[in-house]
């Protein structure tokens, strides 16, 4: 009976410190912790510290079939990964027209538009046979493009396209 009189103060203290801890975590009071997060597959986006981005290629209508096009962070606005960080591509949205289409993403040193010549050092991140046609693909994918850099998208096949995508600034 002595023992239970002793700890019953400290069980007390315990179970306050639980209910607060709790409390503290459903509104992202902890440390590390943001009350804005978003998730992406695997990934967390922190939102004081991270920025999601909605990339469009730059060419309007679509890039004409077989060529390198860069993207934009709004039509006409050229899109260059931030200088103090990196750009992490979480999902890149396909519109297939033909059955085997490749399709490619990656950047490299400068910017280009519907053009027939890769833009300068490219370098590839993904590339991929789009194995069905007539589909909007949505392909969840982890691509770092580094400080600096331009990210650019090209696809083979009919007609025109225009591959967007989505990513976080870090």
């Amino acid at each position: 009976m002595m023992s239970d009189l002793r700890t019953a103060p400290i069980m007390a203290i315990l179970a306050i410190a639980a209910v607060l801890l709790f409390a503290m975590a459903q509104r992202g009071m902890l440390p590390g912790q943001s009350a804005e997060t978003w998730t992406f597959g695997s990934l967390t986006a922190n939102g004081s510290r991270d920025q999601v981005i909605s990339l469009t290629g730059s060419t309007a209508g679509g890039a004409t079939a077989g060529r390198y096009d860069s993207y934009d962070a709004a039509q006409g606005t050229d899109y260059v990964a931030p200088s103090a960080g990196s750009l992490e591509i979480v999902l890149i949205r396909v519109p297939v027209g033909t059955a085997g289409a490749v399709v490619q993403v990656g950047y490299a040193d400068d910017s280009v538009s519907d053009s027939v010549a890769a833009p300068t050092a490219a370098i590839v991140l993904f590339d991929q046979v789009i194995g069905t046609a007539d589909t909007l693909l949505e392909l969840p994918v982890r691509l770092v493009v580094p400080a600096g850099k331009h990210a650019w998208a090209r696809s083979t096949g009919a007609g025109a396209w225009s591959i967007t995508a989505v990513g976080i600034e870090r």
